[in-house]
């Protein structure tokens, strides 16, 4: 393990987890372990009992922290959105230009900013989140869980990202839409041969496109006159 300054610690809602695993070795075991074994064999396939053998635990123990496996994949993403948010503040600071500041935002949220964290595998979380975090919303109780405060995490990076785009252009009318329909398109090698998605420079509220000066400019599909268009300078 690499020494830090200091220990990231995410904040996460308490009702996601039954025990809070970062209080104890078992817990940081289980969730840097269904990092890597989630990557391997996708969430489908991933149970408790695979987990358990993995850690060289129960079961039982497994269910002191988490009530089933999709909390497990709730906990997981939340925790890579509190350290995007950590990344953001790492790479904002001082910056003043909000052009600026949305060019690093979205390196940040396309490439994952370092291979490990401690013992957790940055790159095989990333790939998890890619891949796999629909999983934790597509769900029938999504609303319940929306009440509850447990997608507050990713919300949050949403919100962060929208007042960087209205500092950019005000008049803009839906930055958290463009935020929240972000669509990824270029590839890169994961687990084996499997490739997923990584970062699409298109949205599903907007596009973005090459103009003629070289620029990258966020444009809206269906524009009307009072639209202005949010434009980035590369």
């Amino acid at each position: 393990m690499e020494p830090y300054l200091f220990r990231f610690s995410a904040n996460i809602k308490t009702d996601i987890f039954l025990k809070d695993p970062e209080t104890s070795q078992i817990g940081t075991a289980i969730i840097n372990q269904s990092i890597d074994l989630i990557n391997e064999i996708g969430f489908e396939e991933f149970n408790f009992k695979k987990l358990s053998a993995r850690i060289g635990t129960t079961e039982a123990t497994i269910y002191r922290y988490f009530e089933n496996k999709h909390k497990l994949l709730l906990y997981i993403t939340s925790w890579y959105w509190c350290w995007v948010e950590y990344q953001l503040v790492l790479h904002n600071t001082n910056i003043t230009d909000p052009q600026v500041q949305l060019k690093n935002t979205i390196k940040v949220l396309a490439t994952p900013t370092a291979q490990h964290y401690a013992d957790v595998n940055l790159q095989n979380l990333f790939n998890i989140i890619c891949s796999e975090s629909c999983k934790s919303y597509l769900i029938k109780n999504v609303d319940d869980l929306n009440k509850y405060g447990v997608y507050f995490n990713y919300k949050k990076i949403v919100s962060i990202i929208s007042v960087i785009i209205k500092l950019i252009n005000p008049t803009y009318m839906y930055p958290h839409m463009l935020v929240t329909t972000i669509k990824i398109k270029n590839t890169i090698a994961v687990a084996g041969p499997r490739r997923i998605p990584l970062f699409d420079k298109a949205f599903t509220a907007g596009s973005i496109a090459k103009d003629r000066n070289s620029d990258t400019r966020i444009v809206n599909k269906n524009p009307r006159k009072d639209r202005k268009a949010l434009k980035v300078n590369w």
